[in-house]
């Protein structure tokens, strides 16, 4: 008992010590070092941003969140620069152009296209994903070169539109988005790659091949007689990748 007890102490005030070590450095705005490599850039704090958060650390990704929130709010792994980031001071500090990808989730569709804006002077080349309230930004948006722009109100409508038209098909798509053990990833395929139909693709793959990317645009082989580089599908100069 002389030996254990100081010892439980011991740990016990080492972990707490950390604790609230971390603690103190969210709540006066240390943030730890900025990611070494590749890293995902989020900027704005959308209601659906926690979420994305937690998704993105378990996926193993680092994460830079360009926000004006209370440090405390963020996950300790997120690098967080606190601040409004239409500013270009602000915006500035979360690098855009040695990002992997930028998600600009900001409050308001006028501050999303401002964002925009400011990023793809920082940055012409990263892709860009954007969430907006009303669809009616897509066009101004894709304009921007902005590779993908999601409506969260869109997509919970088809979702439950899909839901009701096969019961199923709801549960389906949750399950595919919710699970930790599947995962989407696009790979590049070569320019001059033959045409192929999708079948042979799949027996050649450990993974199920869905479809194709060309763009913006994605073209879903759902049946075994779509080609990859044929019909519809056709090579071209611009990057495809299978999906």
């Amino acid at each position: 008992m002389l030996t254990t007890i100081p010892l439980l102490a011991g740990a016990f005030a080492v972990i707490t010590g950390s604790a609230v070590t971390r603690g103190v450095r969210r709540l006066l705005d240390i943030g730890a070092r900025f990611p070494e490599g590749s890293y995902v850039l989020v900027l704005g704090m959308h209601p659906a941003i926690p979420i994305v958060l937690k998704e993105l650390e378990h996926a193993g990704d680092a994460v830079v969140l360009v926000a004006d929130v209370d440090p405390s709010t963020v996950p300790h792994q997120v690098h967080l620069i606190k601040g409004d980031p239409t500013s270009e001071s602000v915006l500035a500090r979360g690098r855009p152009e040695g990002a992997s990808r930028v998600l600009i989730a900001a409050e308001s569709d006028g501050d999303v296209l401002v964002t925009a804006v400011m990023v793809r002077q920082e940055a012409p080349a990263v892709p860009v994903t954007a969430l907006v309230s009303s669809s009616r930004l897509i066009p101004a948006l894709k304009d921007l070169g902005v590779l993908q722009v999601l409506s969260p109100d869109d997509l919970t409508g088809h979702t439950v539109a899909k839901g009701l038209e096969a019961p199923h098909a709801g549960e389906v798509l949750m399950h595919l988005v919710r699970s930790d053990g599947h995962r989407l990833v696009e790979h590049e395929v070569e320019a001059d790659e033959p045409p192929r139909l999708l079948s042979t693709v799949r027996e050649s793959r450990r993974e199920l091949v869905l479809g194709v990317v060309r763009g913006s645009s994605v073209s879903l082989g759902v049946a075994d007689g779509a080609r990859l580089g044929d019909g519809g599908i056709r090579p071209s100069s611009s990057p495809r990748r299978s999906l």
